[in-house]
């Protein structure tokens, strides 16, 4: 790989000081501590939005501070450092770590209910999830993102309290199952059975930190898995999955249906980051992924995103910037 044409997250810059190469990959231990013991019961999830955040002289954001009485854990993330623009699925960014505490924010929201994540990368935003969800579907497309999300998985095992099953999905894939049927029981003429089964785990990586050659097929969605979630599926999670328009064009286009389908009301909960660049073009600083976004998410008609302050306790060791920020995207109600 051409060093020159790569891209660091700024997440690597500050937590990892690696041995060797710049493109070497390495396992990060990101320490967290866990909010207190949980109630246990189900239902919808809620995702509120709360005031403005207050910021300091500097114009940083104060944020309230942890209680230290609180379990720590250490999450095992193996990933690389410097990669093309194609492979940041392989890295850890500070999207992933902001929406990873929103979720232990309102982790009691999280309890009973089937999250599915988009563009899920590393599975980071997964594996946090995992931790209160009944069920967690990462999924992403391409054999070296889902191979090291397995990895990932495998790792961190022993935090996990809920299966975490890794599935391809390319959101401009109009005859995958989540986006081709909208009635998958009827059209298929399946009956729902048992729960979904990992049935990756055989082929994943196993235990070790790095990844290994894994067949795509197993990634692929069974019956079950579909059934799974039309019927259980609430939540969707996107972490910092919005910089290339292409992507963003497809993700659009099938967010309604995603969000419509099967018999439970869904919130997407997404992060993104707003990257300013000079445009040489216009002669002035533009975001023009974010401006893509807004254009072709927010303002849909179809759906209703309203953004959520960020204000909530930082966990994580990231910089949390105004750059950095959160959506609550949900199917628009019909007018009455």
């Amino acid at each position: 790989m051409d060093l020159d044409d790569a891209v660091l997250s700024e997440v690597h810059l500050e937590t990892v000081t690696p041995a060797g190469p710049a493109d070497q990959d390495v396992v990060t231990e990101f320490v967290v501590r866990l909010p207190g013991p949980l109630s246990h019961g189900g239902g919808e999830a809620v995702f509120a939005t709360t005031a403005a955040a207050s910021v300091d002289d500097d114009g940083d954001l104060v944020l309230p501070r942890r209680k230290h009485h609180e379990p720590a854990v250490a999450y095992s993330i193996h990933h690389a450092m410097a990669t093309p623009l194609s492979d940041v699925g392989l890295q850890v960014w500070s999207g992933a770590l902001v929406l990873a505490d929103y979720l232990l924010h309102v982790c009691e929201t999280l309890v009973g209910q089937t999250a599915l994540e988009l563009g899920c990368g590393t599975g980071f935003v997964g594996l946090v999830a995992a931790q209160y969800c009944q069920r967690v579907y990462c999924t992403d497309t391409g054999d070296a993102v889902l191979a090291n999300c397995c990895t990932n998985r495998d790792l961190n095992r022993h935090l996990l309290r809920a299966p975490l099953l890794v599935r391809d999905f390319d959101w401009a894939d109009a005859c995958h199952p989540l986006v081709f049927d909208s009635d998958y029981a009827r059209t298929r003429n399946v009956v729902a059975a048992a729960p979904p089964i990992p049935n990756e785990q055989a082929a994943s990586a196993g235990s070790g930190t790095g990844t290994g050659a894994v067949n795509g097929a197993c990634y692929a969605w069974a019956p079950n898995d579909v059934l799974d979630f039309d019927n259980t599926g609430s939540l969707l999670l996107a972490a910092d999955v919005i910089y290339d328009d292409e992507a963003t064009d497809a993700l659009g286009g099938m967010l309604p249906h995603l969000l419509g389908r099967g018999r439970r009301h869904r919130t997407l909960l997404l992060s993104i980051e707003k990257r300013v660049n000079f445009s040489l073009e216009t002669l002035r600083e533009t975001a023009h992924a974010y401006d893509h976004f807004v254009a072709t998410i927010v303002n849909n008609p179809a759906l209703l995103a309203t953004q959520i302050s960020t204000d909530f306790p930082q966990r994580f060791r990231y910089q949390r910037t105004r750059q950095l920020e959160l959506w609550n995207i949900s199917l628009r109600p019909p007018s009455t």
